[in-house]
């Protein structure tokens, strides 16, 4: 492992940044990540733009109070999980109190949902951080190098065609897609401190 993968691997995540509640960089860099994740999620639901700002806004000023006191305890959940929690029961808190004014579409599922089982929240939170993960580190690499990425793991070609369509050996095509996918993964990683994403 050279100098540059060790920093990375030993990099504090996010989370832990966060949580030490003195690091404003690492809360801003919070809210740039998961504010449009939280605010997606809610117009999947069906909110209006208005209401999807409102509850994320709310969210975002539950996770600024919780975040310092979270413990990531892989055997309890996920962080995706816990995440997931916090959105449903303003998106609950949303709707009840629309509903009051007759204004909500019906959001039954939300009475009885476990977001860590929701397959709806388990997909969007990890197709979002796969891609902002992925667009995160992609200028560290060779436009050559993501494209062979693109190809063999996100297109999932086999080696051997995407060696013949960008006239190049099948050995780089397996380097730099273990290139890839080794950086990937730590930026996952530092991100939510777990891996939602299946084999990276």
């Amino acid at each position: 492992m050279d100098h540059i993968d060790r920093e990375r691997s030993t990099r504090p995540s996010l989370l832990l940044r966060v949580r030490s509640g003195s690091d404003q960089s690492a809360w801003h860099e919070f809210v740039e990540i998961y504010g449009p994740m939280i605010f997606g999620f809610c117009r999947f639901r069906k909110l209006q733009e208005s209401d999807a700002s409102d509850v994320t806004q709310d969210v975002m000023v539950r996770l600024s109070k919780a975040m310092p006191s979270f413990e990531y305890q892989p055997q309890l959940g996920r962080f995706r999980d816990w995440l997931g929690k916090v959105v449903y029961r303003e998106l609950l808190r949303h709707w009840n109190k629309e509903k009051k004014h007759e204004a909500a579409e019906p959001m039954d599922y939300l009475v009885t949902a476990d977001a860590a089982s929701d397959s709806d929240w388990v997909d969007f939170f990890q197709s979002e951080i796969l891609r902002l993960s992925f667009e995160r580190i992609r200028g560290e690499f060779e436009p050559e190098t993501i494209q062979i990425f693109e190809l063999a793991w996100s297109e999932d070609l086999p080696a051997t065609e995407v060696a013949q369509k960008l006239n190049t050996s099948v050995d780089k095509v397996y380097v730099a897609k273990s290139r890839v996918l080794k950086r990937l993964r730590q930026e996952v990683l530092r991100l939510t401190e777990d891996l939602p994403v299946a084999g990276i």
